[in-house]
């Protein structure tokens, strides 16, 4: 309990004693680089761009998962899963 009163208390203690800087112009702007903003930042993109990337997500983390599938049972023959009821094999 003690300990994180005194850590309070020493964030406060460094606080008074090294103050944030105070916000100008230049730090309240859009962007720090220095180069004004010109127009409006606001875009507006079509519905089908969210089509896509939510299709691309679909079949990316379906890759994700079905690769490593197909790797490891590279060996088995076609059908194998039909064949054998006792699927998956036991480990030796």
């Amino acid at each position: 309990m003690v300990f994180p009163l005194n850590a309070a208390g020493a964030g406060l203690a460094l606080e008074t004693i090294f103050p944030a800087a105070q916000a100008g112009a230049e730090k309240n702007a859009t962007y720090e680089c220095g180069v004004e903003s010109v127009g409006e930042a606001h875009v507006q993109f079509q519905s089908q761009y969210y089509l896509y990337c939510v299709i691309f997500l679909i079949f990316d983390v379906e890759a994700i998962f079905l690769v490593p599938f197909a790797v490891a049972f590279t060996g088995l023959p076609v059908g194998a899963f039909i064949l054998h009821p006792g699927f998956p094999p036991a480990a030796d």
